[in-house]
């Protein structure tokens, strides 16, 4: 809303949200452009986002991993051309300062550089599995189990004595 004494614009998050008024504010080629530009910034960052978690299950080559790394770049651009709204009709009649949005959008367009330059300085090594490798540190249980000499002559001793012993009855 317009602070009618001071010239400044500020929102109240008690109300609810307004349409603009027409009369009062005029969407120029500024205002629209900072728009697609959001728009374009979105896109192309949730696709390369999108693209950087398939290889959790597929591998991709180092050419499709830095194409996720251009989108990124491309993202961060115009991420940050979304600050040409300031230049805007409403913003040279009155004074506007930056607000939530914008310092998120600053914060968005720091992350898609960070994870761009992450993203083209460095491939992820492929780790692969080999089955036979893993299954040879394990050996397999013995089908048969062979008792020494000594454990066999101490069974039948034993055997032996069971035969001799007759059960007491009480």
């Amino acid at each position: 809303m317009l602070n009618e004494t001071s010239g400044v614009w500020y929102f109240d998050l008690n109300i609810e949200c307004e349409l603009y008024n027409t009369d009062v504010v005029n969407f120029d080629a500024t205002w629209d452009f900072s728009k697609v530009a959001s728009f374009i910034s979105l896109m192309l960052g949730g696709a390369a986002s999108m693209l950087t978690w398939f290889p959790s299950c597929y591998i991709f080559s180092k050419n499709v991993w830095r194409w996720a790394g251009y989108e990124l770049l491309l993202a961060t651009f115009f991420q940050s051309l979304t600050f040409v709204w300031f230049a805007n009709g409403l913003c040279k009649t009155n004074s506007c300062q930056m607000a939530y949005g914008a310092r998120a959008d600053i914060i968005a367009a720091s992350l898609w550089a960070v994870a761009t330059l992450s993203i083209l300085c460095k491939y992820p090594t492929v780790k692969r599995k080999n089955l036979d490798e893993s299954n040879s540190r394990r050996q397999p249980p013995p089908t048969e189990v062979e008792m020494s000499n000594q454990q066999q002559s101490e069974e039948r001793d034993t055997s032996d004595d069971r035969s001799v012993t007759e059960p007491e009855i009480i």
